[in-house]
């Protein structure tokens, strides 16, 4: 039985709302009576400490409290307005709900508002600005949407296909604070039944830990069912079913019925077997007689019958053609077919201190901190005072301000083992000037003296590769690029779940301020479907997005930017990384990102499109590759 229950458009006042509060078993609770035959609102609960914050005809605000009275979170129930004119004052209610609010916070109920297209069939379109509405509520509040199983839809209504409309009214909207005290949190959609109520039921099961329970097993089609020439009627049956149209769920509903007939008819073979040799003992135990004979006949033609489906069986589930000859070893292709569970599993993992650990939160938790810091860099401090003798003058011709190409050639000789970590230079980015040469005096103050070198022979044909004209120029007026208008402001690779793989900011802001930023766009654009259109408006900036397999590419420009032409630069740069990766896919960005990160610089400086040739952008990432 669920701890906490919130109830909506009881109908009821607060005595009638109580009684049924105490019929389902809930003994503490809280009630808001309704206004005529519309509105009334409950929040019973069992098994907690719960304190009641705030209510309204709207919504139900309680704390649910430790044993020291001490707040662990915050749930709130919304019954939003229904009323296109008064949607707003759902938002306004959320908003001002989560002002006073603890981070950890949870809001629940019918909001009355779907958050895309696809989460409504039938009747009149939903209104794009209401949608926008819910989704700016969602981003203010800082909650995201729970992912759910079951049914899309939580609302119904209509008795014919004709008049049928569902839509997604009700949902859990979770802060990251709460998902991260509930890891193992889950939503569930219940069948809507349209006797009792439009609405379905939606159940969140949370917990610190997943939980060990025993999983539902998949359907198998077992060769042995051939054996029986019930098994094509059941199959025809289950087909031709009338009430199911989609082919999905067609073959979904044969392998009910052939699940439900193969217990009936098959049961347990290696049981049916120990009942028939049983029987065949009790017989062969008296004097035999022609009966006795003519069954014990009967009998064993039926254990061979068995062993011939067990073998059917196991041929199926080992996969190995050792089977073709008609052993009847069943213990022997068991253990051939069960193999690969046993040496998949992870029963223990080695931590950093070279401790074994078997606890399953412990490896998770392992795993997490692993990736969490595979692409994090340590600050590098100290540098100073080992630097602090380091000359370059050399390398710099002060009279012209010019590099000198025949001595970085003369040092690109020392670069086949120095350049062991590629990602120095990247961590250094905030130090590099917009010249060439200021790029370099600012880096003998950064590199190590064995780096140096192989640096100035990167650098330089890095430099090089570039649009001539762009470096002729840059070369001599360090601040031209700089004068130059920012058009991109930002760059963002993110994968359907939402999660960032990649980002490029050419603005400055916050980590705050980045997070904030990537999360509204995120939601924004993913909950947003193919038929509708690629530019969003966002803030101040023109968001431009397009889809490539599991991969969003979302860039953010300036409102008077062309974005078609935004469009393209998104379509070379995936090019781009196809010719390099071939078919670039989410884990080559992950596990090459600092690839990733410059052939974005080497298309995009300063928020200007500088180079749009693949070959030159590729160059110096195959020159570095050479010189590793």
């Amino acid at each position: 039985m669920p701890n906490l229950v919130f109830v909506m458009e009881t109908k009821i006042d607060d005595m009638k709302l109580e009684g049924a509060r105490r019929k389902c078993g809930y003994v503490e609770g809280f009630g808001v009576s309704s206004m005529g035959l519309s509105g009334g609102l409950g929040m019973w609960w069992r098994d907690i400490k719960v304190r009641v914050v705030s209510y309204s005809a709207n919504h139900v605000a309680v704390d649910v409290l430790d044993d020291n009275d001490e707040v662990k979170w915050r749930a709130i129930g919304i019954n939003g307005w229904p009323e296109s004119t008064n949607k707003h004052k759902t938002w306004l209610l959320m908003k001002n709900l989560r002002q006073d609010c603890p981070d950890w916070v949870i809001f629940f109920g019918d909001f009355n508002e779907i958050l895309s297209d696809d989460e409504k069939t039938g009747g009149v379109q939903r209104s794009e600005r209401s949608m926008d509405g819910f989704r700016e509520a969602i981003d203010s509040t800082a909650v995201r949407d729970l992912q759910y199983k079951g049914n899309k839809y939580t609302w119904q209504r209509g008795l014919s296909q004709d008049t049928l409309v569902q839509e997604r009214l009700d949902r859990f909207l979770a802060s990251n604070s709460w998902c991260n005290i509930f890891l193992a949190h889950g939503v569930i959609h219940l069948p809507i039944r349209v006797q009792r109520s439009d609405h379905a039921p939606i159940l969140l099961k949370a917990g610190h830990r997943e939980e060990n329970r025993r999983r539902k097993r998949l359907f198998r089609f077992e060769a042995m069912w051939l054996s029986n020439p019930e098994c094509e009627k059941v199959v025809k049956a289950a087909w031709n079913d009338a009430t199911i149209g989609h082919t999905t769920a067609k073959v979904a509903s044969c392998a009910h019925e052939l699940g439900k007939w193969a217990v009936y008819t098959f049961g347990s073979i290696p049981k049916k077997i120990r009942e028939v040799e049983e029987k065949l003992k009790i017989i062969q135990v008296g004097a035999m007689d022609n009966v006795r004979l003519a069954k014990c006949r009967e009998l064993s033609e039926e254990i061979d019958n068995l062993h011939l489906l067990v073998e059917s069986y196991w041929h199926a589930k080992a996969r190995k053609n050792e089977l073709r000859d008609g052993d009847k070893n069943t213990s022997y292709f068991h253990h051939k077919a069960s193999a690969r569970r046993a040496k998949n599993s992870i029963r223990g993992i080695e931590n950093q201190d070279g401790r074994w650990v078997q606890d399953e939160q412990s490896i998770n938790n392992m795993i997490i901190d692993y990736f969490s810091k595979l692409f994090t860099s340590d600050d590098t401090t100290g540098l100073q005072e080992a630097l602090g003798d380091l000359c370059v003058a050399t390398l710099i011709d002060d009279e012209s301000r010019c590099w000198k190409e025949e001595e970085l050639v003369l040092h690109f000789s020392e670069a086949n083992r120095i350049w062991d970590h590629c990602s120095f230079w990247r961590d250094a980015q905030h130090r590099i000037g917009d010249s060439f040469v200021e790029t370099f005096a600012n880096m003998r103050e950064y590199l190590p003296s064995q780096k140096l070198c192989i640096f100035s022979a990167l650098a330089w044909a890095a430099w090089t590769s570039r649009n001539k004209k762009l470096f002729d120029e840059t070369r001599h007026d360090p601040h031209q690029l700089a004068d130059q208008k920012m058009t991109i402001r930002f760059v963002l690779m993110v994968n359907k779940q939402g999660q960032t793989r990649l980002a490029q900011y050419y603005e400055y802001l916050t980590i705050d301020q980045r997070r904030a930023l990537e999360g509204e766009i995120v939601r924004k654009c993913l909950a947003r479907n193919d038929q509708q259109c690629s530019f969003v408006e966002h803030r101040n900036y023109k968001i431009v997005y397009r889809r490539y397999a599991s991969l969003f590419f979302l860039v953010g420009v300036d409102n008077d930017e062309n974005e078609l032409a935004i469009l393209e630069f998104i379509h070379l740069l995936v090019e781009t990384m196809d010719r390099h990766f071939g078919n670039v896919c989410e884990l080559d960005i992950m596990f090459h990102l600092e690839k990733a990160h410059f052939m974005l610089e080497e298309m995009v400086m300063n928020g200007c499109i500088v180079e749009t040739n693949k070959s030159n952008i590729l160059a110096p990432i195959q020159l570095m590759d050479k010189a590793s």
